[in-house]
């Protein structure tokens, strides 16, 4: 297993199968009674364990309590340790790991609770288990479900995305839980956010003690009708049916990469060598086979080659460009990006009427 993700499970059942997720990690699941059975699915992602709160202490308090330990006299009294009320620290019951700190309102969120959301929709198999894992050595955790009922969506022949439901959570105390619709380009097997900036894609539900019934109350409002992902299924065809000139493309890409004011005013003799660097990279990423797929010269394959490029290139390694996507700043730039491209397509249907 790779540095960050310490252990995963993913979906091997042809009928459900969108390609293998991050080349393979993790225990495969081929069984497909599986995909609806939370507890087999946890015990394979190794996510059957759970987390508590442990009150913190100084260093120089502990270390007190053992001087006084070896040095005590008969009559002396004891020291008390005095408890820190406002930090803890977030304790993983398997191997007392220390995952984060946190302040004293700070409730877990449980990885059987994590999964146990998705039960209703489980028992209807109106949803399977996709994958789920750990990352950091259990700081953050996700489950991602794939909506049975509408597998895949064409763009253009030979390129579909899929639908699904991410539920991701931290122990750590860094992010709260984050129930969000999310698509997958099936010949790539990329994560694509949700381009409209609708609640169900933007929700962060707190660690409080109300997190689970939160959680609960949001996923009973969650409309597994499709509407909203058509709506997005007829972005990425407006992008694949919209062609893209090498100039708008330069101009694309160097506003992702540095900013729009930067791209509009600074030479190309005087961009940064990295940013030079990493514009090309994502430019090459055009004539990958992959992104070619019916698409080239169009939108969608500007916008998913900066999409691959988040995917397999930025960052030190898959593992932190996955939780980039999905807790940090690369989930902004993704959406950032395809709300660029959708603003030069039109740019460039209104000079075309």
């Amino acid at each position: 297993m790779s540095a960050a993700i310490e252990s995963m499970a993913f979906n091997q059942v042809v009928k459900f199968s969108n390609g293998l997720p991050w080349h393979g990690l993790g225990t495969p699941v081929s069984n497909e009674s599986d995909l609806f059975n939370l507890i087999g699915f946890e015990e394979k992602a190794g996510l059957n364990w759970g987390v508590h709160k442990e009150p913190l202490v100084t260093v120089p308090q502990a270390q007190s309590a053992i001087d006084f330990a070896f040095n005590r006299q008969p009559g002396d009294e004891c020291p008390q340790i005095q408890e820190n009320v406002d930090h803890y620290a977030v304790v993983r019951d398997t191997d007392k790991r220390i995952l984060g700190v946190v302040g004293p309102r700070w409730t877990p969120l449980q990885n059987r609770e994590v999964f146990e959301w998705f039960q209703p929709w489980l028992d209807n198999k109106l949803v399977a288990l996709n994958t789920a894992g750990s990352l950091f050595d259990g700081q953050k955790v996700w489950v991602l479900a794939q909506v049975v009922e509408d597998t895949v969506h064409e763009i253009v022949k030979g390129d579909d995305v899929a639908r699904f439901i991410l539920l991701s959570n931290s122990h750590d105390g860094t992010t709260a839980a984050r129930p969000s619709f999310t698509s997958i380009r099936v010949v790539c097997a990329n994560t694509l956010r949700l381009a409209e900036n609708k609640a169900s894609a933007m929700i962060r539900v707190r660690h409080s003690s109300k997190v689970k019934s939160n959680l609960e109350a949001i996923r009973d409002i969650m409309d597994l009708a499709k509407n909203e992902f058509v709506a997005s299924v007829e972005q990425y065809r407006y992008l694949a049916s919209k062609q893209i000139n090498k100039e708008d493309l330069r101009k694309y890409v160097r506003i992702l990469v540095q900013d729009e004011k930067l791209a509009a005013t600074q030479k190309w003799d005087d961009v940064p060598t990295r940013s030079q660097n990493i514009i090309l990279d994502i430019e090459r990423l055009l004539d990958d086979p992959i992104q070619k797929i019916g698409i080239s010269g169009t939108w969608w394959n500007a916008y998913n080659a900066y999409n691959g490029y988040l995917n397999h290139k930025q960052g030190r390694n898959s593992d932190n460009r996955l939780n980039s996507l999905w807790f940090g700043a690369n989930e902004a730039n993704d959406r950032q990006a395809f709300n660029l491209a959708l603003n030069f397509a039109d740019a460039s249907f209104a000079l075309s009427v």
